[in-house]
């Protein structure tokens, strides 16, 4: 029950949209809302399958400099590049950053609906989601060294 309603706040606070401007999510400097640090994996919902939470020290990892990022999924790592645009979102109609994640050594497809991820940054809270119903999210906490 806990997590069902979890994953309700999650969604309602993504399809609400935020009035502050997404610009902070462009800043290089480690302020809370800044995308630029490192996060660790604290839930994971997927639409029917409910919500899975991780404990902290999981592993789970993403860094994020000013354009490139490290990912950290079970003891394997991704890196690349990463890019972030303005955009509308098809469930609410409301600003969104959408972030495009892409091999270092390709041109990223910005014009590519196909699996619309957004970033939103809050409160050292990093949420990761699929702009569709019943898409998985993902939300992330600063790991502060």
């Amino acid at each position: 029950m806990k997590r069902s309603v979890f994953a309700i706040l999650c969604l309602l606070f993504l399809l609400t949209g935020c009035e502050k401007d997404n610009a902070d999510l462009l800043e290089t400097s480690q302020t809370e809302n800044s995308l630029v640090g490192t996060w660790e994996l604290r839930t994971v919902s997927g639409g029917w399958t409910g919500t899975t939470e991780y404990k902290p020290g999981n592993g789970n990892i993403y860094r994020f400099t000013k354009d490139t990022y490290e990912r950290i999924t079970d003891g394997t790592k991704y890196s690349g590049k990463y890019l972030l645009k303005d955009g509308v979102s098809s469930l609410s109609n409301k600003p969104i950053k959408r972030i495009i994640f892409y091999d270092a050594h390709t041109t990223p497809n910005v014009d590519d609906d196909f699996g619309l991820l957004h970033v939103e940054v809050k409160d050292n809270i990093l949420v990761i989601a699929m702009d569709a119903y019943d898409a998985g999210a993902s939300t992330y906490a600063r790991k502060v060294r």
